[in-house]
């Protein structure tokens, strides 16, 4: 007797482990996909007030790893309208990354009641008058409560936001010695402030109080940067010396560093 519980107690924990995540098919999974793509695809990407209203409890609760807490959907709609959805200067979207998506169901005695959704998103920026940049990758999870036949998402974790970089697909070249000297010493930059260039192996260092990167030539004037899509060319004046460096990110010109005596 006491064997054939056991047993029937394992065969219960065996088949509730392997069927805990929805599978992509069921209707549990396909609601709060769409639910999440109104929140973000409708919602987040088009600054679409009415769709975050029609499916967040008023009791909302939005942790952010970065941000803070924010307490109750009011606050959370507040801020959005004052910040992405009022600034003129760039445009945010949200995109699901593909295959990332997981959803847990909940039950109380056999009746579903809630779910947990998780998964990867990753963001991209649109300065004004400047092409879409790449931003952060992160994770998240939602947990919705069902009442009666609507969602609602109560509780929002958003955390591991990370900069996503694509590796450079520029070629290191060898240059000389003494080009690779002549391009050492400061650079004053209006939003960088000073910078620092040394020589390091057949590479240049750079230093300044927010960033520290290692610069490989791809021609004698042009250095790129190994896990981002930036690039570092240096003008020189008419006689030869230096005159300043050139930052561009995706081919945008982003920072220009005038070199000093100092």
């Amino acid at each position: 007797m006491k064997k054939n519980y056991l047993l029937s107690m394992f065969a219960l924990f065996l088949f509730g482990t392997i069927s805990a995540q929805e599978p992509i098919t069921s209707p549990l999974f396909k609601t709060l996909k769409s639910n999440d793509s109104l929140l973000f695809d409708v919602g987040f990407n088009t600054c679409n007030i009415a769709a975050f209203e029609g499916i967040m409890a008023d009791d909302l609760e939005f942790y952010h790893d970065k941000g803070g807490v924010t307490k109750s959907k009011e606050n959370f709609l507040n801020l959005f309208r004052n910040g992405i959805c009022k600034s003129d200067e760039f445009v945010s979207r949200r995109e699901l990354v593909e295959g990332s998506l997981k959803v847990f169901p909940l039950y109380d005695n056999g009746k579903l009641y809630g779910a947990i959704q998780e998964g990867q998103h990753r963001f991209f920026e649109t300065p004004k008058g400047k092409p879409e940049q790449t931003g952060s990758i992160a994770s998240f999870t939602h947990l919705w409560i069902k009442h009666g036949n609507d969602w609602k998402v109560t509780r929002v974790l958003s955390y591991d936001h990370q900069m996503e970089v694509t590796p450079s697909a520029s070629v290191q070249i060898k240059v000389s010695k003494e080009i690779l000297k002549s391009y050492a010493g400061n650079y004053k930059a209006p939003q960088t402030g000073l910078v620092s260039i040394s020589v390091k192996n057949e590479a240049l260092e750079m230093k300044s109080k927010d960033m520290e990167a290692t610069l490989y030539p791809e021609s004698p004037s042009i250095f790129f940067h190994k896990q981002a899509p930036l690039t570092f060319e240096f003008i020189r004046n008419n006689d030869g010396s230096v005159l300043k460096l050139i930052v561009r990110e995706n081919g945008t010109i982003v920072e220009e560093a005038v070199k000093t005596n100092k």
